[in-house]
């Protein structure tokens, strides 16, 4: 395996325009580690200044420790820990008071969900009981508490054991657009689930295939397929590779056709229920960011310009984000080969709005960005919520 697959390998990563992570110099380690020791949680728990110094600079192969910069300064420090428990534990964050209030909190546990995904399933971290600051925020990242750690770093005091899984929504986790562990990454892109269900999805004079069931029918549209693969990692014999037909709609119940048909977030996947009972749009409206990736769109959509022949847009949909796609709104994976880059954290800022249900158009405008039109909530690739509201999503190529 290449150093470049590997989880947090890279020298430095950028989270914004003028934020960065980079590795750790021994000179910064000294001003790090000085600012921590006076600082709580770490000066109530006893660490100095020159124990701090020592676990910023001594040789650990599998920790990997980063300076926060933020505007050409020095702003805090990371340090995480992979591979540790199927994941990675991040064993440091610090953000210094200066630097506070300005979303640098929200961007670099964006880039850790999405880079700890290519680590494992889970994303680790320890807090302590006194902290509450430090616990609210990782609560509000998805962290839970799975134990409590007595006398861990200093008699009297203990820490709280968190795990953040990695599951859906967060970027890494999909076949796509990241790796799911260092042992057990999936293969290749021309050998994953999906590809090895549906076969080669370039277009074809006949690019929907139906599979007819007693209750109810599956179809599957190669234009708007990119392989992300809910169909290939669901439980049950619904979608089984190398069986013929691949996708049997009479070997689950209606119920568990429609919701493994509905967790496919492009629209590739439709069915037609012989009850006559439509599929639903959820009652909220949300667009996911997929770190490195596209737009994932669910709701009551109106996408401008879409053939009435893709019913599966209606509720679900993969839009462009890099601008280089070629079936443009839609995404297309050309974001792959163009190399396109880009976390997916979203500010915390703004009034935002309370109402998020009804009608979403979605219009591309030809060498722009989408405009969208409507209420909706923005999920950050963190899987976070920040705010609410309907702004000009642009893509990053014209």
């Amino acid at each position: 395996m290449n150093a470049a697959d590997l989880p947090f390998a890279a020298t430095s990563y950028r989270l914004a325009a003028d934020v960065e992570v980079r590795a750790l110099r021994e000179n910064e380690a000294r001003i790090v580690a000085a600012r921590l020791a006076d600082l709580v949680p770490w000066r109530s728990l006893g660490y100095t200044t020159a124990g701090l110094e020592r676990y910023l600079t001594r040789h650990d192969p599998s920790l990997s420790r980063y300076a926060l910069w933020c505007a050409d300064r020095l702003s805090g420090v990371v340090a995480v820990r992979a591979p540790w428990l199927r994941g990675a534990y991040l064993e440091l964050l610090a953000v210094f008071e200066e630097t506070q209030g300005q979303g640098l909190g929200q961007k670099i546990m964006t880039w850790l969900l999405a880079e700890g995904g290519r680590a494992g399933a889970n994303l680790w971290a320890a807090v302590s009981t006194t902290n509450e600051r430090a616990r609210r925020f990782y609560a509000r990242h998805g962290f839970v508490a799975v134990g409590e750690l007595p006398d861990l770093v200093r008699v009297g005091y203990t820490e709280i054991l968190l795990r953040r899984p990695l599951t859906r929504h967060v970027a890494h986790d999909l076949p796509c657009h990241g790796r799911a562990g260092m042992d057990n990454a999936p293969p290749a892109p021309d050998t994953d689930l999906s590809r090895k269900l549906h076969g080669d999805h370039t277009m074809s004079d006949h690019p929907i295939t139906s599979f007819p069931g007693d209750q109810i029918d599956v179809h599957f549209d190669r234009r708007l397929c990119i392989g992300v693969g809910e169909c290939g990692r669901s439980s049950g014999p619904l979608f089984e590779a190398g069986r013929t037909p691949w996708c049997d709609p009479n070997q689950t119940s209606v119920a568990e056709t429609r919701a493994i048909v509905e967790r496919c977030p492009t629209g590739a996947l439709t069915y037609t229920d012989k009850s006559g009972a439509p599929e639903l749009p959820p009652a909220e409206n949300i667009i996911t960011i997929v770190s490195d990736g596209p737009l994932y769109a669910t709701g009551t959509l109106a996408i401008g310009n879409a053939p009435d022949d893709l019913p599966g847009v209606r509720t679900r949909a993969a839009l462009c984000r890099c601008g280089h796609s070629g079936n443009k709104p839609f995404c297309d994976n050309s974001h792959r080969a163009a190399d396109f880059r880009d976390y997916g954290a979203v500010g915390d800022t703004g009034p935002g709005t309370s109402a998020t249900g009804g009608p979403l158009a979605i219009k591309a405008i030809p060498g722009g960005p989408l405009l969208v039109k409507g209420a909706f909530a923005l999920r950050a690739a963190s899987a976070t919520l920040p705010n609410r509201q309907n702004p000009i999503a642009r893509s990053g190529r014209a």
